[in-house]
């Protein structure tokens, strides 16, 4: 996905906070970010975890290459001058950024799918293993128990009734090849049934199945701690569609 296609940033919140009093990725991110004290957040976005870790006591350093979501991440930011001290937010990505040295946790939160190749992978896992401290974590989301066989029908993904006005989105899902699925997000604003404004994005992501993220891993310098079916650090069941992994640095990278 490009920077670009994130020009519908504005309604990234209304979507995917539905009311939450706080993001649900904090039940297992806060207790390893503050044990670490310095952690990088991968696609920051708005800064939904970051702004929460950095509200915690935490400093957090953050790529985003989106402007469109630098620009919501900067305005919510400047509603909090007093954590301007822990918030560092840079224009780039994970494959060519300057990362900072010997943080403590990084985060892909909703990214990993960003990565369509296998090098893009390893740049990533590379990058990462630099920044990271000996024995520092890594935590990895939107990891597929099992290979999708079936596409999505239009499905609503988020409603939201703001005065007089309903902001909805759908999404659907196309297979394109094995492993790489084409998403459509369909934003729309209604005043009544009369449907006032309507948009699509359209991106492209891959499915990345835990087994080749563990050899991956594995490859370069990182140990599989453990597997989740969720944020709630619950172990997967059969249900589970998407994994979280924690990963730990070793000390060095095997020859």
């Amino acid at each position: 996905m490009t920077a670009d296609s994130y020009r519908y940033a504005h309604w990234y919140d209304l979507l995917w906070s539905r009311g939450a009093v706080a993001p649900p990725e904090l039940a297992l991110l806060e207790p390893l970010a503050r044990a670490a004290g310095h952690v990088l957040d991968v696609g920051a976005g708005t800064g939904r975890i970051a702004l929460a870790l950095a509200e915690a006591g935490v400093t957090v350093s953050c790529l985003e290459p989106s402007p469109a979501m630098r620009a919501v991440f900067l305005a919510k930011l400047a509603q909090r001058p007093q954590l301007f001290p822990r918030i560092t937010l840079l224009p780039d990505s994970i494959t060519t950024a300057a990362l900072p040295s010997s943080v403590g946790l990084a985060y892909l939160a909703g990214v990993l799918h960003h990565l369509l190749t296998l090098d893009e992978l390893d740049a990533a896992l590379a990058q990462l293993h630099q920044a990271l401290a000996p024995g520092g974590r890594l935590v990895l989301d939107s990891v597929a128990a099992q290979p999708t066989t079936l596409p999505l029908p239009p499905t609503l993904a988020g409603e939201v009734p703001i005065g007089a006005l309903v902001y909805r989105t759908t999404m659907r899902q196309e297979l394109l090849a094995p492993a790489i699925h084409r998403w459509t997000f369909r934003y729309e604003i209604l005043h009544g049934d009369a449907l006032i404004e309507c948009t699509d994005n359209v991106s492209i992501a891959r499915e990345w199945l835990r087994e080749e993220l563990a050899t991956a891993l594995l490859r370069h310098g990182f140990v599989l701690e453990a597997v989740y079916g969720d944020y709630s650090g619950e172990p997967p069941t059969d249900e589970s569609r998407s994994l979280v992994l924690v990963a730990q640095r070793k000390e060095q990278i095997d020859v």
